[in-house]
């Protein structure tokens, strides 16, 4: 069995994470030059909305995930039904 090592880098925003919170609502400063120094987002602008948001994406990404790595298209759905997702015919 393999063994995972979590390094130890810090916290790091990388384009998945990025791409899904945009997609959620989250509001990035993207290229701004007056954008305070190592910050994505602008946490002043963040609601529960798009919390909640973000981590349906999360949830659907890693089902996703599960189905394209070969588990059962019903193990997929029983992720989404944990965390109350809707399960359709086309996912």
């Amino acid at each position: 069995m393999p063994r995972y090592v979590q390094q130890s880098k810090g916290i790091v925003m990388d384009a998945n994470i990025k791409r899904l919170a945009i997609e959620a609502g989250f509001t990035a400063w993207d290229e701004e030059e007056w954008k305070p120094a190592g910050i994505v987002f602008d946490w002043a602008d963040a609601d529960d909305e798009s919390l909640v948001n973000f981590c349906h994406l999360v949830v659907r990404e890693c089902a996703n995930i599960a189905y394209e790595v070969g588990l059962h298209r019903q193990t997929k759905h029983e992720i989404l039904r944990r965390f109350e997702l809707e399960v359709t015919d086309e996912n």
